[in-house]
């Protein structure tokens, strides 16, 4: 499907330019693959060479996010790179005090103020009325480098 051939190029060396122009619309129906895969393949499609190509290079990092798509984003990380997770972060205060615990581990939830690069954003762009993109630039962090959104 697309979004292998998407890795395929890039596993094989291949490069992503942003083009000041439209080339392509992609257009998402019922009739594509990707309509007919489950959240979850499409997770793990996304998160295997997210793994490799970024998560690997860390010691540690965080997930912003302890919602559903952080959630999820957790449990299908590879058992080395769960090890790697020190913290959540989130704006709700039931789930910082709730904390995150999956089978016998218990990561803490702290609030997004708190966090430290490097972090995987596992919120949706605009849908917080620009709070969560305001929340990241004020870190004054590069994106791509000190954090990555997987949303």
């Amino acid at each position: 499907n697309d979004l292998e051939f998407f890795h395929r190029h890039l596993d094989a060396g291949g490069e992503l330019v942003k083009a000041p122009e439209t080339l392509l619309m992609y257009r998402y129906s019922s009739t594509s693959l990707s309509w007919k895969s489950s959240r979850r393949e499409l997770l793990m499609a996304r998160i295997r060479p997210f793994q490799r190509r970024v998560i690997s290079r860390w010691k540690k990092f965080s997930i912003w996010g302890a919602g559903r798509d952080g959630h999820n984003f957790f449990k299908a990380l590879s058992e080395s790179e769960k090890e790697k997770v020190e913290a959540f972060c989130d704006v709700d205060s039931k789930k910082i005090k709730r904390g995150f615990i999956s089978g016998t581990r218990k990561l803490p939830v702290v609030h997004w103020s708190e966090v430290r690069a490097p972090f995987v954003v596992c919120v949706a762009k605009g849908r917080t009325g620009g709070q969560l993109e305001a929340n990241i630039a004020s870190f004054g962090l590069v994106e791509g480098k000190d954090y990555w959104h997987f949303s």
